[in-house]
């Protein structure tokens, strides 16, 4: 399995962005205040990048996305939006 280009660069910047928020580079509150809890983003990689793990025998393969989505998603449960929108 090729892993696509722009899927690539997509989730490199994921990546980069769970790295330096473990190891208190990046503020969590600042990242998923501005960026938001990258549901969406994960679900669509997702197979694709278990896949590649699999195929790949590296099951540490973008796991810091995975792991960024999964504390976005605890973020946004914690932090209600500011406001309401009408």
């Amino acid at each position: 399995m090729k892993f696509p280009l722009h899927l690539n660069l997509s989730t490199s910047k994921f990546e980069l962005a769970g790295l330096l928020i473990e190891y208190g580079f990046l503020s969590e509150d600042l990242y998923y205040d501005r960026y938001g809890g990258l549901q969406a983003e994960w679900e669509r990689a997702k197979p694709i990048i278990y896949g590649i793990r699999k195929q790949w025998n590296e099951p540490r393969f973008r796991e810091n996305f995975e792991i960024l989505a999964k504390r976005g998603h605890d973020w946004l449960e914690k932090h209600p939006p500011k406001v309401s929108g009408e």
